[in-house]
């Protein structure tokens, strides 16, 4: 058992300031492996967490941070209502010794670790970035790509303050290295890890899937499954789909005719509970992940999670989780809705196969207990039981 540096010893914090349902996920798939090695772990989340969280948990820190994407006016809110104070607190009461961003409020993460530094100098800071770089963002119009261009400066800006980053599949990583000029910084690949939520029970399989927001559909390819929900009419009528979302789906269901809404089920909620995204995902007979643009799918590995082969886009991001014939199939954008849909009626023949498949490549690769093997480098410590240098200095 490697013994730790007293100075290097404290607690490690599993921070996510803006709120998004799968990060609390996330915060647990790291937390929980750190935990079970030893480590003296808590998460600081925003408030909005809490109807997932549960109220009194003594490992929880939750701190009010406004719900806005702009993030200077999160940050003038932020501070407005003592955000600051509480941080400092909290890193006061539980030294940091090791603080995780599993996603970003771009300028709040940057007080976070500013009061990090200051209860602990040595404290080590690692940002996990899902998306570190849009290659042509022309194709969202001049607003979004706008947009998109200074919170990838941002996201620079938040990365030479961390001491290490890491990137959640090889297309990111090299991505990353592509795009980040001179900043020098450790990395490592660790596909998105999740904390094992199966049901138990198995599941009558009985639709085709799409799951989550419906916003930027066309990024998303939702128009490539509405588009086979049409087509299944004719050709495929064995075929029923559904969406599943915490979105108002009125605006999607304007598209589809009134034949393929029969075909159609919706399950929504606002918000939409893991519960409700576990039943819909062990009852799919394949998940579609038709995305045109992705370094990563949350989808993917949930899917897999409860045996659920994909169907998915021939993005780097992707394939590099997908065995072709075996835990689900990849398909070209270009693609027509009778080639998918017949790519999906042979992946039902195949059911039985591929579901445990996908079963077992979530337990080797998306797992939270692989995150284990990792531990010694989220701590910092060298494979000769030494601890590596100190952190990078703001």
């Amino acid at each position: 058992m490697t013994t730790l540096q007293p100075e290097r010893q404290g607690t490690c914090w599993i921070v996510s300031m803006k709120y998004a349902p799968v990060m609390w996920n996330h915060a647990r798939a790291f937390g929980q492996p750190l935990a079970t090695a030893g480590q003296d772990v808590r998460y600081l989340l925003t408030e909005s967490y809490q109807w997932m969280t549960g109220p009194n948990r003594g490992d929880i820190e939750t701190i009010e941070s406004p719900k806005t994407s702009n993030p200077l006016s999160s940050l003038a809110r932020f501070l407005r209502r003592g955000g600051a104070t509480q941080v400092r607190k909290a890193f006061t009461q539980s030294k940091p010794r090791l603080v995780i961003f599993v996603n970003f409020n771009q300028f709040v993460d940057r007080v976070v670790i500013r009061e990090a530094r200051r209860a602990n100098p040595e404290v080590r800071i690692i940002l996990l970035i899902h998306e570190p770089y849009t290659e042509d963002k022309r194709v969202y119009g001049r607003k979004r790509a706008t947009l998109l261009y200074f919170y990838e400066k941002l996201t620079l800006g938040l990365a030479r303050r961390a001491d290490s980053l890491i990137l959640p599949s090889r297309n990111a990583e090299e991505t990353w290295q592509k795009h980040s000029g001179r900043l020098n910084r450790d990395t490592r690949m660790i596909p998105l890890p999740f904390v094992d939520e199966s049901p138990s029970s198995e599941a009558d399989r009985t639709h085709i899937s799409f799951v989550g927001q419906i916003a930027h559909a066309h990024q998303k390819g939702l128009d490539l499954f509405l588009e086979m929900i049409e087509c299944a009419s004719a050709t495929h009528p064995n075929l029923r789909f559904r969406v599943v979302t915490g979105d108002d789906t009125q605006a999607l269901l304007n598209q589809v005719s009134a034949e393929g809404r029969e075909r159609l089920e919706v399950i929504t909620g606002s918000p939409l509970s893991d519960e409700a995204i576990h039943e819909a995902l062990r009852s799919s007979l394949v998940v579609t992940i038709l995305q045109r643009r992705v370094m990563q799918s949350g989808t993917l590995p949930v899917a897999m999670m409860n045996g659920t082969p994909v169907l998915v886009t021939g993005l780097n991001g992707l394939t590099q989780f997908v065995e072709d014939g075996k835990n689900g199939r990849v398909t070209a954008l270009n693609s027509t809705a009778e080639e998918r849909l017949d790519i999906l009626q042979e992946m039902v023949s195949d059911l039985s196969n591929m579901s445990r498949a996908a079963r077992r490549y979530y337990e080797d690769t998306f797992d939270s207990r692989n995150v284990a093997i990792h531990i010694p480098w989220l701590l910092g410590i060298n494979e000769n039981g030494t601890l590596s240098s100190l952190p990078i200095q703001e």
